[in-house]
């Protein structure tokens, strides 16, 4: 009987095998390749955030189709790098932007439209669009610009979306691939103003004292307001150039002062062309400055405690003469030395000084220390922007860069004998200065009258810096040009450190009970207070008829501006001020530049 049962058994266990290595195999098959596409999964989301944070470098509020098809090359090239992929046989032999010259053609470009990004209207111009890399498996898409969360900039923005066909390891005849999806969105962090002043509540936020007045292309804005001399002739215009862009003033408080805003050629508010004239519209509150990652000096305090090695030079006091070349404290071409941190640069009249590209600190503890430009002396970029400089050179001659020119300054072990030239054709550099001096009291007010808005007041004349400012004398020429390596941030006054024991960016003097409660009240402690309402220093002063050409910003969050008209250059990049005065009866015009702004690129989903 046992026998016979064993018999009518035999051959079960191979069934029930077979039946659950089914299961097992499945099992399996899904910890493999379910493991392998949560991998892949992984690093494409990082590459697609680098490839959206790259491009986002290219773009800003106002960016033109041009600089769009750039953004979407870089990228492109980004995630060919990264992935080890190739989409080459998309654009057709151009070539990426990233590896020619400045002024080469973009890999997203169709070949038969104009230059510029994918238009949705327009069938002939698939640029980056359902782009599949060499092998097929991937599946490429950018758009910029790209609308989010009720965006009013979306030229700002890029998304970047990839799709990747994983082929599959178990059960392939039957699922023979899995599609790994992934999205990217980033967007330029900037503000969009061609001018904004970050003190709160001061009616002379920004101030004009004279007959010429300011012209700017795009908006003007400040957490304070404007103030316009009552028949002097000053005006603050807003035009519409070439059907781009447009102005308005956006500002916390009421205006003051006399008809500070001339009608302009058009409204930002209405497009570009529109059929508005520019008015003052209201900020619903108060705007805060970007938040930079700019490089810090590591010499943070008065003492040598931090400064051992390479950071020992000492302070560089250097008067040139003739023409000569300035070495960066931290130069931005691989390999290069440390330089010396900068107390003074005197630059003499008929002199000519060139600044290799990278960081420059000016942070001297002597009076008078800073980069001084007199009347008749030039200071410029390696590039010549524009021909600036005398002797009509242009931005492809780069014969200064084995010229052998005298370096002006302490002579540092490994110092270079001549020009640092960057292989590519990045010339920007960064002038950081940290102001000292003493507190200086105020007095208090509000604006409106009682209106329990506070602000220390400085009428339209705050206090000088005293040490490390930027002086630019009249009939002095200035051309310098910023650089994506630093947020395109030109002109750096740093708020975070100052030479000797005080600083003068926040006061007490003269303010009473009654603005004590107000700053008990509204903010976490009275320096955090203070900081709104504050002197600030003076660190830049330009005086009126200097050729002065700024391409990037001026960034100074804490800190006063004096601008004077100029005769010439180009003018000056986005202007990020605590304060600022307009001086002297020459007109400034403030052209918009989307690519010369402040920024900081981030991941927004």
């Amino acid at each position: 009987m046992i026998i016979r049962t064993r018999r009518q058994q035999e051959g079960q266990v191979v069934l029930i095998f077979a039946l659950a290595s089914v299961a097992l195999f499945g099992v399996a098959g899904l910890a493999i390749d379910g493991g392998r596409a949560l991998m892949d999964q992984r690093n494409l989301q990082n590459a697609v955030d680098g490839a959206a944070l790259t491009g986002a470098n290219d773009l800003g509020p106002g960016t033109d189709s041009q600089s769009q098809a750039n953004s979407m090359d870089d990228a492109v090239y980004s995630l060919e790098q990264s992935l080890g992929i190739s989409f080459a046989t998309n654009y057709g032999g151009l070539g990426h932007r990233l590896l020619g010259q400045q002024c080469s053609r973009e890999a997203c470009w169709s070949g038969t439209v104009p230059v510029g990004p994918y238009n949705a209207s327009n069938a002939a111009s698939p640029c980056c669009v359902n782009w599949l890399d060499s092998t097929g498996t991937y599946t490429l898409n950018i758009t910029t610009p790209y609308t989010f969360g009720g965006t009013t900039e979306p030229e700002a923005f890029m998304k970047v979306d990839l799709v990747h066909q994983l082929p599959v390891l178990i059960a392939g005849s039957i699922i023979p691939n899995i599609n790994v999806h992934v999205q990217s969105t980033a967007r330029n962090y900037a503000l969009p103003y061609a001018i904004f002043t970050f003190k709160w509540n001061d009616p002379n936020a920004i101030n004009e004292n004279g007959g010429g007045g300011l012209t700017a292309t795009k908006r003007i804005g400040t957490n304070g307001t404007a103030s316009m001399p009552t028949g002097g002739g000053g005006s603050l215009t807003f035009t519409c150039p070439g059907g781009k862009y447009g102005g308005d003033l956006w500002t916390l408080r009421a205006l003051s002062g006399g008809s500070p805003i001339t009608a302009g050629s058009w409204s930002d508010r209405a497009g570009c062309p529109g059929g508005l004239a520019a008015s003052d519209q209201l900020l619903s509150r108060p705007v805060v400055p970007p938040n930079m990652h700019l490089p810090d000096d590591p010499c943070l305090t008065s003492t040598t405690a931090n400064c051992t090695g390479v950071w020992a030079v000492p302070e560089a006091a250097v008067s040139v003469t003739g023409t000569q070349m300035l070495q960066p404290t931290r130069s931005s071409i691989p390999g290069s030395p440390i330089g010396p941190r900068y107390s003074l640069v005197d630059v003499t009249s008929g002199a000519t000084l060139y600044l290799q590209p990278g960081v420059y600190y000016f942070e001297g503890s002597l009076s008078g220390s800073g980069l001084n430009i007199h009347s008749g002396g030039t200071v410029a970029t390696g590039e010549c922007y524009g021909g600036a400089i005398p002797g009509g050179c242009v931005s492809s001659n780069r014969s200064i860069c084995t010229a052998g020119l005298g370096y002006a300054g302490l002579t540092t072990p490994g110092a270079p004998a001549s020009f640092a030239c960057p292989t590519t054709s990045d010339w920007g550099v960064l002038l950081v200065f940290w102001p000292s001096g003493t507190d200086i009291g105020c007095t208090e007010k509000q604006y409106p009258t009682a209106s329990g808005n506070y602000y220390c007041d400085q009428g339209t004349t705050p206090p000088s810096g005293g040490l490390n400012s930027l002086s630019v004398q009249g009939s002095a020429t200035l051309y310098v040009s910023s650089s994506t390596m630093y947020h395109n941030v030109a002109i750096y006054v740093n708020p975070n450190h100052a030479r000797g024991t005080t600083t003068n960016y926040t006061v007490t003097g003269g303010l009473s009970g009654a603005f004590v409660s107000y700053c008990n009240l509204n903010f976490a402690s009275i320096a955090a207070c203070t900081a709104r309402t504050g002197n600030g220093s003076t660190v830049m002063n330009v005086q009126g008829g200097s050729n002065t050409s700024i391409v990037g910003a001026l960034f100074a969050p804490d800190d006063n501006s004096f601008l004077g008209g100029g005769s010439g250059g180009k003018g000056y990049g986005q202007i990020l001020n605590y304060f600022l005065h307009f001086q002297g009866s020459g007109a400034i015009n403030e052209a918009y530049n989307p690519l010369a702004l402040a920024y900081s690129p981030v991941i927004v989903q």
